[in-house]
């Protein structure tokens, strides 16, 4: 219906093996992505930033590494880098946002390493993330 009034689409996906055979594969990737022949896995697709996969039909969120060092810093890096736009995972974010929350309590400086006793419910949660 969309063809035949003339509104193409592009940038398209479906879960749909069907649907997505009807759809061009070059222009589900970016200009740059096509020249720098980066390869995307079969299955795989970007939803709103986060990585779909089209066959099992699942949103995933990617958690940063373990710090080495706890520190006021560290912590704050990592919490920034959990891209979440639809909030999926909120409720998980949340403990490590208040740990946060219990270290500037402290007053400490940013590259200090934390009390024992923050730094171990840091490595906790990071720990329950796996």
């Amino acid at each position: 219906m969309l063809h035949t009034n003339k509104f193409e689409h592009h940038k398209w996906n479906s879960n749909v093996e069907e649907l997505e055979a009807d759809s061009d594969a070059d222009h589900e990737q970016s200009f740059a992505k096509q020249q720098l022949g980066q390869p995307t896995c079969q299955g795989e697709s970007k939803l709103l930033g986060l990585p779909w996969n089209k066959r099992e039909d699942t949103l995933s969120v990617n958690f940063p590494d373990k710090l080495a060092s706890v520190t006021k810093r560290g912590i704050l890096e990592n919490l920034a880098q959990m891209y979440d736009p639809l909030g999926i995972v909120s409720p998980v974010t949340l403990e490590g946002k208040l740990i946060y929350r219990e270290a500037c309590n402290q007053k400490i400086a940013w590259d200090t390493p934390l009390p024992e006793n923050i730094a171990t419910m840091w490595k906790t949660w990071e720990g329950d993330l796996e």
